[in-house]
């Protein structure tokens, strides 16, 4: 599980303004939203480690972005719109220098193309967390 650091951080940096995409945080909260592009976030938490006799930890992994869109409006807006997303967030910094976005990778079709309850795509992320 990832750190509660990192949620927190990343719930912060999903819900700011610039973003221009609604954040739902889905972790635990049924939500139905009605908007029509929205995105949640999901953690996986790949690598950690004590990198110091003191006790100082990291953690490496990814931060999976989901993003949501009725049936019907189609790949090219909702894959605008979370590329559009997904560079702000990576453009935070955080101060205190605790956590570090590094890459993200390219679109991938979270519903296989299909159209349930909505066509998803997500975008993964490479985070580094010192604690």
């Amino acid at each position: 599980m990832s750190s509660l650091y990192v949620r927190q951080k990343i719930r912060e940096w999903s819900a700011l303004p610039a973003v221009g995409v609604p954040f739902y945080d889905t972790i635990n909260f049924e939500e139905n939203p009605t908007d029509d592009i929205w995105f949640t976030v999901e953690f996986e938490p790949e690598y950690s480690e004590k990198t110091t006799y003191c006790g100082d930890m990291s953690e490496e992994g990814l931060i999976t972005f989901v993003f949501q869109t009725r049936p019907g409006v189609g790949d090219e807006a909702l894959i605008t719109a979370s590329e559009s997303a997904v560079a702000v967030i990576l453009n935070q910094d955080d101060p205190s220098g605790d956590l570090t976005l590094e890459m993200a990778y390219a679109p991938d079709e979270y519903t296989g193309g299909s159209a349930d309850t909505g066509y998803r795509v997500s975008i993964s992320v490479d985070y580094y967390h010192r604690r």
